[in-house]
């Protein structure tokens, strides 16, 4: 089958949909999962990247696309590698583009959505605060206070300014299942999850 199947693509436009917080905790969960676990994955990277450099350019990007018979526009296009490029060089390393194809239900293992709250929580309080909050999104450049905002509006149902792990498992679990909106979509998902080793 062609390299960048519909599935795949849905899960990347589902991650360039996520608030910035819940991107950084895939990029986590992405980067301390085991090699084996990630074998399809790591198939469909290797295909796109046509040049082998170890990472996928627009260009590459593009040419997967089409050979599936998805097409982008060039706006869509960007704004797909942009979410995806953490490092914002300008192309997607693999460890990017795990973090944007993993299966939804690698995503939802509570196990592995505590380990990203812990590596976010540095004081170990138990909670996500404003300053831990900006620690964790500094990475990505430019002025986070009004994303720090947002994701404080969405995720703080108890009102006290910071972000417990119940609410961040929420946050990170709520929305998944409208990446996969037909039920002839979640089927091919679960046959794409069976396929590649639960990835």
């Amino acid at each position: 089958s062609a390299p960048l199947d519909n599935i795949i693509l849905k899960r990347m436009q589902g991650f360039s949909a996520m608030n910035k917080l819940k991107r950084q905790a895939l990029m986590l969960i992405a980067s301390n999962m085991a090699p084996e676990q990630l074998a399809g994955l790591k198939a469909i990277f290797e295909a796109i990247d046509k040049d082998n450099s170890g990472s996928i350019t627009v260009d590459e990007m593009k040419q997967g696309l089409h050979e599936q018979g998805s097409v982008l526009d060039q706006e869509e296009l960007d704004q797909l590698i942009d979410s995806l490029d953490a490092d914002k060089n300008g192309t997607i390393d693999y460890s990017e583009f795990v973090a944007g194809t993993l299966s939804l239900s690698t995503l939802n293992k509570r196990e592995n959505l505590l380990s990203a709250f812990e590596k976010f929580d540095t004081d170990n309080s138990g909670y996500l605060t404003v300053d831990e909050l900006e620690a964790a999104l500094r990475g990505n450049g430019g002025d986070v206070s009004e994303d720090i905002k947002q994701i404080i509006r969405e995720c703080d149902t108890d009102g006290d300014g910071r972000i417990d792990f119940e609410e961040f498992a929420s946050m990170m679990t709520a929305g998944n299942e409208s990446v996969l909106q037909s039920k002839s979509t979640l089927r091919r998902a679960k046959k794409a999850d069976i396929a590649m080793s639960h990835v």
